[in-house]
């Protein structure tokens, strides 16, 4: 009871991760779509994310990416 807000949704050890509580993420490796510049607004478009697989803040390393969906914060799975 105390990590559900009304307002924001389920309260977590992540602020990234603040609302829903659901976070739907995969491994990939994009050699050559990472290369475009297009690369970043076709993942605004989508309303997706890329990280390192390292999580928040890292750097991708060998062109693999962990894709997850962006909206979180004040969202319902439903």
């Amino acid at each position: 009871e105390f990590m559900w807000n009304e307002r924001l949704g389920y309260i977590l050890t992540c602020p990234s991760n603040l609302g829903t509580g659901l976070r739907a993420g995969v491994h990939i490796k994009l050699p050559l779509l990472s290369k475009d510049s297009r690369f970043p607004k076709i993942l605004e478009n989508l309303r997706l994310q890329k990280r390192g697989t390292g999580g928040v803040d890292t750097a991708a390393t060998g062109s693999v990416f962990d894709i997850s969906n962006l909206d979180r914060l004040g969202k319902s799975e439903v």
